[in-house]
């Protein structure tokens, strides 16, 4: 495999419309986003509940059948097949869950909505840190594509080619990573 063919990515709020399904399960369990709630990225905030039932909330739904039936994010189904198409393979870097069922609904997901581009995916705990997982690509130079911004500088640290997913929680954003607004974006930037 040639280096330059591997992207890193994340899959919520990247490959997957997380967010959306997200809101959707937590109206259904009674909870009202705040008003300016999609402008934060913390749950606990959107939701003006405490960090430790933001945190119990995510990870009951990270492991819930829902996992397994996210939608493609925008327009990423085209254009992570097209990326295929070119021969580029996908790593998956994701704060999933550790529970076996969970990664299992996430990698049937993926594959379900983008087909056979995958190479590797990685699930890590709900929540946790992404510098260890992605310490094996340090200065491969490897589009880094993320939506969360600590996720995103860290691999701009590591000597990846960071490229933020736009959300209206990381529009402030004023790091060295490019903002980009869709897969058709990133598809750009890759090809030329």
């Amino acid at each position: 495999m040639i280096k330059e063919k591997i992207i890193l990515t994340d899959a919520d709020g990247c490959l997957t419309n997380w967010e959306y399904a997200f809101n959707i399960w937590m109206e259904d369990h009674g909870y009202t986003m705040s008003e300016h709630g999609k402008f934060v990225y913390s749950v606990a905030k959107r939701y003006n509940i405490s960090d430790q039932k933001g945190d119990e909330l995510v990870r009951f739904f990270n492991e819930s059948a829902f996992i397994g039936f996210l939608p493609a994010l925008r327009d990423a189904e085209h254009w992570v097949r097209l990326l295929g198409t070119h021969g580029y393979k996908f790593h998956v870097i994701t704060s999933l869950s550790k529970n076996p069922y969970a990664q299992e609904l996430r990698t049937r997901n993926l594959e379900k909505l983008f087909g056979n581009v995958f190479e590797n995916i990685v699930c890590l705990d709900t929540g946790e840190d992404k510098d260890i997982a992605l310490n094996q690509y340090k200065d491969t130079g490897y589009y880094w594509i993320e939506d969360k911004i600590a996720n995103v500088d860290v691999g701009l640290k590591l000597g990846l080619k960071g490229l933020l997913m736009e959300h209206a929680y990381n529009l402030h954003y004023e790091g060295k990573a490019q903002l980009v607004k869709n897969w058709e974006h990133i598809y750009k930037i890759i090809i030329n």
